[in-house]
């Protein structure tokens, strides 16, 4: 309840200075995201290749060289393992970010260099590993999904299958909610495209149990947005 009273907070703080100044600006934009887990601060093997989708309102001011950007994202990545002793793992993730920024936006001609950067909260609204295992009767796939304890398989499969998942049926090892940093650079096209990459920095440990580790999400994306 908090955090959705500072967003609404800082939406309203925007929107009062991007009228007063008349240099309110709206943009949407979708790009690439390239995700990379790291455990006890190593990297693990496999990253997570995905798409994200923003809409953004930035309030400028000081003759629209400093703003602040209040957005909502949706991301979708994926990943496949083919290494795991148990068969092919696919894991999917799909959230939806709310980053806050302060930008920077130095007039070149009809460009503009970019420079940004703040904080952001995130929210998993669906995560899934889905396994594709050797069963009596041939392939099975077994899905897990890590956010809403659930799992779900295509066929009936045994008890022993299971096991070998060494899975806790039941419970959750992953929060649901990230956050951490961001930063990030771009170009403006006039006043009507932004290309643009950012880096963000998860600070929080996606284990619910610290006895597991630390697990962090970190992620790079380019994006292109429309301005108007």
């Amino acid at each position: 309840m908090k955090k959705t009273a500072l967003a609404g907070l800082l939406f309203l703080i925007c929107f009062a200075l991007g009228e007063k100044t008349a240099h309110a600006q709206f943009s949407i934009g979708a790009g690439y995201e390239y995700t990379q887990f790291s455990l006890n601060g190593d990297r693990h093997e496999q990253p997570f290749d995905g798409f994200t989708a923003e809409l953004g309102y930035t309030a400028r001011f000081m003759k629209r060289m400093l703003g602040i950007n209040l957005g909502a994202a949706y991301s979708f990545s994926t990943r496949t393992n083919g290494k795991t002793p148990i068969g092919v793992q696919t894991t999917q993730e799909q959230a939806v970010t709310i980053p806050l920024r302060m930008i920077i936006d130095l007039p070149v001609n009809d460009f503009g260099l970019i420079a940004l950067g703040g904080a952001y909260a995130s929210y998993g609204i669906s995560g899934m590993h889905c396994y594709q295992l050797d069963g009596p009767d041939g392939k099975v796939t077994v899905r897990y999904d890590y956010l809403q304890n659930l799992i779900s398989t295509d066929d009936e499969v045994t008890g022993e299958i299971l096991d070998n998942m060494d899975l806790v049926i039941g419970e959750s090892l992953f929060r649901r909610h990230d956050y951490g940093l961001l930063a990030g650079a771009g170009i403006r096209v006039r006043n009507s495209l932004m290309v643009s990459a950012e880096y963000r920095h998860g600070l929080c440990n996606r284990y619910k149990d610290a006895g597991e580790g630390e697990l962090r999400r970190n992620s790079v994306n380019v994006k292109l947005s429309f301005l108007f």
